[in-house]
Order: C-alpha cells, then sequence, then structure tokens
C-alpha cells in the first residue's frame, strides 16, 4: 500500500460506513461462531489498527503488520501487542491463536494467499478458527485498487478452494455489500473506463448523510447474514476453522 494511504486510512477508519460496516460484519460472525470467549487472536495487516481498537476479538489481540507506518499509528492509540512482519511467514509458534483476521490483506501485490493460508492453518490451534474478508470480482477492479494495493479480486469458489488446499473447513461463506453491488459496479465502469486516473484512492470520508445511509445498510446486511447468505456483492467473508 503506498505509504500515504495509510494516514488516508487512519483518518477514516474509525466513521468510513464501509469500515464500520466491515467491523459490523466480522462482529456478527464472531458472535453466531461463539468466538468472543476465545483467548488469543491475531490480525493479519492490522494496518492502522482499526479492527484492533473497535472489536474485541479476544482476551489478547496481536496485531500484525509489514509495515513501521501502520505500526506506528497503532502504538500512537496505544496499542502494544503488534509485531512487524510477512503475512506470508507468519513470526509465531504453531499452535498458537485461537482466533485469527485478515480483512482485505491476501489480495495485495506482496502476499502469496496459498503461502498465508498455510501459515493461517499452521498458527491456529487444533479448534481454531479463521476469519477472512476479500474484495470481489475482477470486473470491479479500478484504479482504487492500484492505490491501496489490491492486485486480485476473488471469488467465492476461489475462497473455498483456497481454504481447502490449506487444510482449513469453510464453515460459513457469503458475499456482502449487496444493495449499493449495482452502483458501485456502474462507477467502477465509468472510473475504469471514461475517467482520468486519480492520484490517490477512494479512501476519504464523505458526505455524513451518505455515510448514514450506508451505515444504515450495513447494519441490515449485518442483520441478515445472521439468517441467510447473500447472493452477490463487492467483498466475500469467510469463516474457516482447521481440519481435526
Amino acid at each position: 500500500m503506498e505509504s500515504r494511504e495509510y494516514a488516508a486510512m487512519r483518518r477514516a477508519e474509525n466513521d468510513h460506513w464501509w469500515y464500520r460496516g466491515l467491523r459490523m460484519i466480522l462482529s456478527s460472525f464472531l458472535d453466531l461462531s461463539n468466538l468472543r470467549k476465545r483467548e488469543m487472536a491475531l490480525d493479519i495487516g492490522c494496518g492502522t489498527g482499526g479492527t484492533l481498537r473497535n472489536v474485541e476479538l479476544a482476551g489478547y489481540a496481536v496485531g500484525l503488520d509489514a509495515s513501521a507506518m501502520a505500526l506506528g499509528y497503532c502504538r500512537g492509540d496505544g496499542l502494544r501487542l503488534l509485531a512487524k512482519g510477512s503475512a506470508n511467514l507468519l513470526p509465531f509458534r504453531s499452535g498458537t491463536f485461537d482466533v485469527v483476521t485478515s480483512l482485505d490483506v491476501l489480495c495485495h501485490r506482496s502476499v502469496r494467499p496459498a503461502q498465508v493460508a498455510a501459515e493461517v492453518c499452521r498458527v491456529l490451534n487444533e479448534d481454531g478458527v479463521f476469519c477472512l474478508n476479500l474484495p470481489v470480482l475482477g470486473v470491479l477492479q479500478a484504479h482504487h485498487d492500484k492505490h491501496v494495493g489490491t492486485v486480485h479480486r476473488f471469488t467465492h469458489g476461489e475462497v473455498t478452494r483456497l481454504m481447502a488446499c490449506a487444510g482449513l473447513r469453510t464453515e460459513r461463506i457469503t458475499y456482502w455489500n449487496t444493495v449499493l453491488f449495482p452502483i458501485e459496479l456502474a462507477y467502477r465502469l465509468v472510473d475504469k473506463c471514461l475517467l482520468p486516473e486519480r492520484n490517490r484512492s477512494e479512501v476519504t470520508l464523505g458526505l455524513p448523510l451518505l455515510d448514514k445511509l450506508f451505515l444504515a445498510i450495513m447494519r441490515l446486511e449485518a442483520w441478515l447474514l445472521r439468517r441467510l447468505r447473500l447472493p452477490i456483492g463487492l467483498s466475500v467473508f469467510a469463516v474457516s476453522r482447521r481440519k481435526r
């Protein structure tokens, strides 16, 4: 990710509807899978610490990131359980964690998804759970992705196969951000084909009324995902468990 994007992320992640919506989805799945009482958690690619600050992951939650700048933002907010390292080779002993989360990391240019998934399986304990979120569908690739380092967008099937090859059994998987999908698809196609490339990503706070509307939609989707799977969306979320 470009260095200036970390500053943009830090400014936006506490209030922007997308970041808050993603944390709602994660929290919903943590509750559904009874993961709140787990003692040790790891957030791979913790960035500037939004998930560590705002989601009750477990008794102890460790943040890992390859960026010293990102970890600096985390320390500035009082987060102390941090490690600098690559997602491709996790600097932890096998069987250390009850829960591992990774939110929009396996799509980055420096990450090898199959290797990361295998490493996650290694550091999970025998009943450990992996919560994963990824952007979807190559047709949505646009200028924004370049600045945040996204080089690949996934499908439901790709994620399931990736987990299986790593020794993880997918228990829940669904697309989300469904209501806004048609609007975003149209915007991305126009952005990619007709508009000049911007010199930064779309990580910025928007109009307060729109933010409130989009956040209400995310709240509705988080409620729906407790009961059903959504057929299409802008992201895919999966909960996988280490195979016994």
